[in-house]
């Protein structure tokens, strides 16, 4: 059995305590960091290729190989971390009554409803839209485009979105 729990390091609570909504935060802004510096990385790529202005086939298929590589590694990093993140956003709206008092069931020690709860609504509700319904969103556009377009042989196409449908049998 393979751990794919990427935030191990959210139980580091001997070197410093941290409570459940700055662990979801930092677990959300994690994913868009790394996206971003691999988009920054590969833009610096496609523009020291094009420097020269030289736009001939051989350069073509250089630039396509590098966008297809950093969709592959976007879509499976995406498809690696999606469970747990949306475990770790969903469970912000576990609570339970305890007592006549609300606490979220993965950390008892946080009451929902209280000021802070109602604070980090506003980021919840945001990662909410991105990871647990975006991403599938997402990955079902890129599927319905694929079989409109009859593209599930091109070999560009499974380079690219391959993570998404390769298991699949048409």
């Amino acid at each position: 059995v393979v751990n794919f729990d990427f935030l191990p390091w959210t139980s580091v609570d001997c070197v410093k305590s941290l409570t459940f909504y700055e662990k979801m935060f930092i677990a959300c802004i994690i994913p868009m960091v790394i996206v971003l510096a691999l988009a920054i990385y590969v833009g610096i790529l496609l523009v020291m290729d094009r420097r020269d202005m030289n736009d001939n086939n051989r350069k073509r298929l250089t630039r396509g190989r590098i966008r297809g590589r950093f969709y592959r590694l976007t879509l499976f990093t995406v498809f690696l971390l999606y469970p747990g993140l949306s475990t770790i956003i969903l469970e912000y709206f576990l609570c339970k009554n305890i007592v006549g008092e609300w606490y979220l069931l993965t950390d008892i020690n946080v009451n929902c409803f209280d000021d802070r709860w109602f604070r980090m609504l506003p980021w919840a509700l945001l990662f909410t839209f991105i990871y647990p319904i975006l991403i599938p969103v997402a990955f079902l556009k890129i599927l319905y485009t694929v079989k409109k377009r009859n593209l599930f042989d091109d070999k560009l196409t499974r380079e690219k979105y391959g993570i998404i449908f390769r298991a699949y049998t048409k």
